[in-house]
């Protein structure tokens, strides 16, 4: 078994569990509140305030989660470099 092509497929595994289990839950909560308050048929300015507050929330945790997929997708490209490098022409 080569350790790079194991350990690139484990490091995807874990980040993108980790992506499911604590990230998205958070930016799929911010979303929906956000939504919650925009739909609103009056809006205060305190309102207003509390949109921008969740839409910045959640352009931070969107980021992070769209960075930890850039990382999967980078140990998907490493590990199919792995399995590639030990086909025989």
């Amino acid at each position: 078994v080569n350790v790079g092509a194991a350990t690139s497929l484990g490091v995807a595994l874990a980040v993108s569990m980790g992506n499911w289990i604590f990230i998205e839950p958070i930016a799929t909560k911010l979303m929906f509140e956000r939504y919650e308050l925009e739909n609103l048929p009056t809006k205060t300015d305190e309102v207003k305030e509390q949109i921008q507050v969740l839409y910045k929330q959640f352009g931070k945790w969107h980021g992070i989660s769209s960075l930890i997929n850039l990382v999967v997708t980078c140990c998907a490209i490493a590990h199919g470099w792995y399995l590639g490098c030990r086909v025989a022409l």
